[in-house]
């Protein structure tokens, strides 16, 4: 139940979108600001189907979410930067 499990971020480095489907989803999205989480799509359990859909539907949006992930990683979880 993280917004960027494990497979979400070495999907991130190659730069395609992952959806984590995480019944603490709400909880992020109502406690935290977005800047404090690490880009991705983390969904209600629910919803997970609907978001893969909207995914297929949508390339820009597809590809602009694995840009964001991708970017995220390589700056903020790269080697460099956690050391």
């Amino acid at each position: 139940d993280t917004p960027m499990a494990g497979f979400a971020m070495e999907a991130a480095m190659f730069g395609k979108p992952a959806i984590v489907g995480s019944d603490a989803a709400d909880i992020f999205a109502a406690r935290y600001e977005a800047w404090c989480l690490p880009p991705g799509i983390c969904v209600h359990p629910d919803t997970v189907e609907d978001t893969i859909e909207a995914l297929v539907r949508d390339p820009e949006k597809r590809w602009r979410a694995g840009r964001t992930a991708q970017d995220f990683v390589q700056s903020e979880w790269s080697l460099d930067a956690v050391a």
